[in-house]
């Protein structure tokens, strides 16, 4: 929390160019919207928010059958440990990223998820996978290039 009667703000993208300057008096910095993080390191500046980068990555059993298709913007090792402690059929998969499948926005995330759900199917419809849901709605698939 930063708190002054007079302060300067810097808000800058990841090439460190200035995107905004605002110069405020007897307003809290965590008060303003749109700022999400303060670099500490320099006072007044913060860094405008970065695109989420997402990840694709299977679950796989004993005889290496992709059982999960999942995506993450998260720590995958985090997201995976999730999985491994859920006490589901999950917790007794290997997980691994799709190769390739890195710094994808989330909706090419969701376009090979639900490709791949499509693919080895629901196992509530006869499928492989312990997913419980699409990804894309069905009735949506058209509008991203994917079909059944």
């Amino acid at each position: 929390m930063v708190s002054t009667s007079r302060w300067s703000l810097k808000v800058v993208n990841s090439s460190g160019e200035t995107v905004k300057t605002l110069t405020k008096s007897g307003q809290r910095l965590y008060e303003l919207p749109g700022v999400e993080a303060v670099n500490t390191s320099v006072i007044g500046v913060a860094k405008a928010a970065q695109p989420k980068s997402y990840a694709v990555y299977q679950g796989l059993d004993e005889l290496s059958n992709i059982r999960y298709v999942g995506i993450t913007n998260r720590n995958v090792t985090i997201r995976f440990g999730e999985h491994i402690n859920s006490g589901s059929a999950r917790s007794l998969l290997d997980y691994e990223v799709i190769n390739g499948a890195t710094n994808l926005t989330k909706t090419q995330a969701r376009i090979w998820e639900q490709t791949l759900i499509n693919q080895y199917g629901l196992q509530k419809n006869g499928g492989l996978l312990f997913n419980e849901i699409n990804s894309i709605a069905p009735n949506n698939w058209f509008y991203y290039g994917i079909y059944p």
